[in-house]
């Protein structure tokens, strides 16, 4: 797995707050190595929220909400 470009700040089990950042990468090292720069985002506990709003449509730029998630 390719991993250089990438910086993980998050690990399993860790809770997470509005605004923190999850990955970082680097666009630019990912282009150059032949791989697709699109990002998934997975919510795998979606039934523990009353409310997983995925922002669908949108050309979305750094720092904006992808998923509205309340619980």
């Amino acid at each position: 797995m390719m991993n250089e470009g990438f910086t993980m700040h998050v690990r399993k089990g860790d809770i997470v707050t509005a605004g923190q950042p999850l990955v970082t990468y680097n666009r630019v090292q990912v282009a150059q190595a032949g791989y697709d720069d699109t990002v998934i985002t997975i919510i795998t506990n979606s039934g523990n929220f009353s409310t997983v709003e995925p922002q669908l449509n949108k050309q979305l730029r750094a720092g904006e909400l992808a998923v509205i998630v309340e619980r």
